[in-house]
């Protein structure tokens, strides 16, 4: 199976990945931003974003308008939960999920 990303304004959509793909795509654009806010040498997918102290007040609301925009998902508040949001591996099961609806 092909994987078809794209990116276009501002965002990456995929288009028949799979799963496996998919995940990949949304962890490395997502730990790409990350590096902005974490000063980490090596951040990988199970780090604890939030409750590890990786992250702030505000660069946790900078992530969630990133996965948004990036990711071309709506962020309810019924979604804004650390189950979505603590990791990378959470994230990219969050932005799978949405995707998928």
């Amino acid at each position: 199976m092909t994987t078809h990303a794209s990116i276009a304004a501002d965002h990456v959509t995929t288009d028949s990945a799979a799963p496996a793909d998919q995940d990949e795509l949304i962890r490395r654009e997502t730990t790409r931003f990350l590096q902005r806010y974490i000063d980490e040498a090596e951040l990988r997918s199970g780090d604890r974003l939030i409750t590890g102290g990786l992250l702030d007040s505000l660069a946790t609301v900078a992530l969630v308008a990133f996965v948004e925009r990036q990711f071309a998902v709506t962020v309810l508040d019924e979604d804004l939960d650390l189950t979505n949001f603590d990791s990378i591996t959470a994230i990219a099961g969050f932005v799978r999920r949405k995707q998928d609806r």
